[in-house]
This record gives structure tokens, sequence and C-alpha cells, in this order.
């Protein structure tokens, strides 16, 4: 999110109540409130339900090829494409769903080879990389 923490008063029910997120997981849903929150949820290839307990799930904001990385276990998952950060981003972490708590770890390795979430122009398409 570029929502400072001491700016957000109420915590929302849900991630998609906070200005200028990009949510992605909930049962295959991303939300983009980063460009137009307007347009509501969208399918996305990764879901968390599979999670098990142990896993070690990671972000990488990719800033030089504008992208952010989802990554389960050092394996990439999804590429959310054409995404514009600034320098100062916040990460947030919602538990909807089946998981009880989280463990922040430090010195995570980015994912080896980035699968695209949506299909690029002039793109084939190829199997998922797990």
């Amino acid at each position: 999110t570029l929502t400072p923490p001491g700016r957000v008063t109420d915590h929302p029910t849900t991630l998609d109540e906070l200005e200028d997120t990009l949510v992605v997981g909930y049962w295959g849903q991303l939300w983009n409130g980063l460009t137009d929150a307007a347009e509501g949820w969208s399918d996305c290839d990764w879901n968390p339900r599979d999670l098990q307990v142990g896993d070690q799930v990671g972000l990488l904001v990719d800033r030089g090829k504008r992208c952010v990385v989802i990554n389960v276990n050092g394996a990439s998952q999804i590429t959310i494409p054409e995404v514009d950060l600034p320098d100062e981003v916040f990460g947030c972490v919602d538990l909807t769903g089946s998981a009880d708590a989280i463990e922040v770890v430090g010195d995570a390795a980015p994912p080896q080879r980035p699968k695209l979430a949506f299909p690029q122009p002039g793109a084939s398409k190829r199997a998922a990389v797990g």
C-alpha cells in the first residue's frame, strides 16, 4: 500500500478498503487500487487457499521491470505487470480465510522465473512455472 500506517485510523474489514493498495489473493482475485479501484476485482492466477503451515510467501517489488511478484517457498506464482510504485511503500497482510498468523522473515530471496499474471500483447501462452 502507499498509505502510511499513521494514516490508517480505522482498521479496514478487508484491504481493498484501504486506499492506494494492491491486493493479491482472496480466492484467486486481484484488486489494484493503485490505478483504478473503480474497475473492482479481477481474476488472477494465484489462490492462497492451498498454502500450508510453514509456507513462505514472498512479495518482490521490481521497479526496474515495473512489476510485483508473489512467490511461495521460492517459486514464482504470479507477476502483476505495469505497476509503478514510489520509493516508499508499506506492507500489509490480510488474514481473511484460513490463516491465523504470519511471521515476517528477513533476507528472502527473489523468485527465479516470474510467471505473467496476464497475457502480454503478442506473447504466446506457456505452462505455469512452479
